[in-house]
């Protein structure tokens, strides 16, 4: 009986799914494309004609991430909670998110990886500034946010975010956690003109 051969966009989605796994059990760099197909059962081949290399894989499976992201985000728009709450949850959703990925987004953030920080970063944004300004509108209409610059104040938001990300996965002494929260939570009320103790992270 023949093999029944799967769709290309089902396999593309079966590789990265198997990368991402084994990156993050394994590590990046322990983990060959021998290992991902070996995971599918199919040849190192099917592997080349969807990536050109692991790097492209690992690029794929953080843009599936982000994709990922934005649809729990999306799922917490949705609510009925009041911008503060959308946002707080926002928020938590990239730094819970990257917890659950921690082996990965810690190859991600090493110094010989600069390159690929960037790129991670970029999508980031790109992706979600427009979300972060539509939240911090809807705050300034219910007299929640007291801000002028909505655009302005979402890119910054999210480096605040980007900082909370990269110190996450190098921090290791829980005091220096904490700190770090109490110090985003208290710069987050502050750009945004809330009242001190308005927000809790996550991380």
């Amino acid at each position: 009986m023949a093999r029944k051969t799967k769709p290309p966009e089902e396999r593309k989605v079966e590789l990265i799914d198997a990368a991402e796994r084994l990156f993050s059990a394994k590590g990046y760099d322990e983990t060959a494309v021998s290992d991902i197909v070996r995971d599918l059962h199919v040849a190192q081949g099917t592997f080349y004609y969807y990536f050109k290399s692991k790097e492209d894989v690992l690029k794929a499976v953080i843009e599936h991430d982000l994709q990922t992201m934005r649809d729990e985000v999306g799922i917490i728009r949705q609510k009925p909670l009041d911008a503060r709450e959308k946002l707080e949850g926002l928020i938590n959703v990239v730094l819970s998110f990257n917890e659950k990925r921690d082996t990965l987004f810690k190859y991600i953030h090493l110094e010989k990886n600069a390159l690929l920080h960037e790129i991670f970063m970029r999508r980031l944004a790109d992706i979600f500034t427009p979300i972060v300004r539509e939240v911090l509108l809807e705050g300034v209409y219910q007299g929640l946010f007291h801000i002028r610059h909505a655009s302005e104040t979402a890119e910054i938001l999210l480096l605040v975010v980007a900082h909370l990300n990269d110190s996450v996965h190098f921090v290791q002494e829980p005091a220096d956690h904490a700190h770090r929260q109490e110090a985003a939570e208290y710069f987050l009320c502050k750009l945004l003109g809330m009242e001190d103790g308005a927000f809790s992270l996550r991380f």
